[in-house]
Parts: structure tokens; C-alpha cells; sequence
């Protein structure tokens, strides 16, 4: 279907146009599950309420930085390494849900595609927490 051009008012009176944005995202179906052939930006995603979909790849914010992993979950060990804090063990990850940080530990598991995960946060362990 042709878009079509909306009629030029005379001079002087004025029209209302309403334009629509459509948008052509390839999709593939696998094991029953549609799969968007697209890098998904989690924080554009959750900024917009926006539920995230199984996709190709994401783009996540660890700490200033951004990684585009092609996994829909990681463990708290591999968002660490991912983001060069070695070895991980000296360091406490927290995603942050819905502007709230939560401690995410080492061997947990983080799925990207659940609601309110904008980010994650890396510290230094200090001796309160656990280090020696």
C-alpha cells in the first residue's frame, strides 16, 4: 500500500497531517520462539516500557561502558569478565532494576529480557564485603 501525499490547503488556511512511522524488523522463529534479527539496547528498552524480546544480540551498559553480547542471559562472573574486572572474585556486581541496585552474585544468573534491568554497577570489594 502506497502512503498517500495529503492535499495542499489554499493559502492561508491550514491542515492537520498525522504521520505514522513504520518500522521493518526481521524475525525468525526458533524452537517455537521468535527470535528479532536486531541488537536490542536494554536501557532504550526499559527507558520506553517497552518488554524486551528474544533477539540476536543486546547492548548492555556495565558501569560507563557498553557491550553487545549475543546471549539473552550471563552469569555475574561473565558480566565481570566481560567487562575486564579481574579476577572477578575481588568485585560485587549489581544490576540495577528499575533505578535500584541489587547485588548479583558470581555464579547467578541474569536474564537481559526480564522486566526492570536497566544497567549494571561494578565495585571493588572492600573488607566488608568479604574481602580479605
Amino acid at each position: 500500500m502506497k502512503p498517500q501525499t495529503p492535499p495542499i490547503p489554499p493559502p492561508g488556511e491550514t491542515a492537520e497531517v498525522v504521520i505514522c512511522e513504520t518500522a521493518h524488523v526481521e524475525a525468525t522463529e526458533i524452537e517455537g520462539e521468535i527470535v528479532i534479527d536486531e541488537v536490542i539496547d536494554i536501557e532504550v528498552y526499559v527507558r520506553e516500557q517497552k518488554t524486551v524480546p528474544l533477539a540476536r544480540a543486546y547492548r548492555i551498559r556495565i558501569d560507563k561502558h557498553y557491550y553487545v553480547v549475543e546471549v539473552p542471559e550471563m552469569t555475574g562472573r561473565q558480566i565481570l569478565e566481560l567487562a575486564d574486572k579481574n579476577p572477578p572474585a575481588d568485585y560485587v556486581l549489581r544490576q540495577i532494576i528499575h533505578g535500584q541496585p541489587v547485588k548479583v552474585d558470581q555464579d547467578a544468573v541474569v536474564d537481559f529480557r526480564t522486566p526492570g534491568v536497566e544497567k549494571f554497577k561494578t565495585m571493588l570489594k572492600t573488607a566488608q564485603d568479604g574481602a580479605l
